[in-house]
């Protein structure tokens, strides 16, 4: 019997993230929420990172999405609510999960970390 999470040759590109069809629907789904506008057209061509304000362009590999506020290893999951756009450079600063920890502590209006 043919597993269905595979394709028809027993291979899968399918992790925790989903399948490429999955990561297309969410990166789509970031450049409509937080994309900007271009003047003369409206198209949005630019997206600026949640973390530090830069723009980076829409289409191609200069940003990623990033679970926020609530981290992977905290069991955060890639669903609307919890996404944001992030540049590489922040993407890596911000998977530190120390960093995290600290980042969901604050939201939670701790004073310590409790973990």
């Amino acid at each position: 019997m043919r597993n269905p999470n595979k394709g028809p040759r027993g291979a899968s590109n399918a992790n925790e993230r989903g399948n490429t069809h999955d990561r297309k629907v969410r990166r789509a789904y970031l450049i409509e929420k937080h994309g900007i506008p271009r003047k003369s057209d409206g198209k949005k061509t630019r997206i600026r990172c949640f973390h530090c304000g830069q723009f980076r362009k829409a289409e191609g590999a200069t940003w990623e999405v990033d679970r926020w506020p609530i981290c992977g290893h905290l069991g955060g999951r890639y669903t609307r609510n919890n996404i944001v756009p992030s540049c590489c450079a922040c993407n890596k600063r911000c998977a530190n999960p120390a960093a995290c920890e600290r980042r969901v502590a604050k939201l939670m209006g701790l004073s310590e970390i409790p973990f």
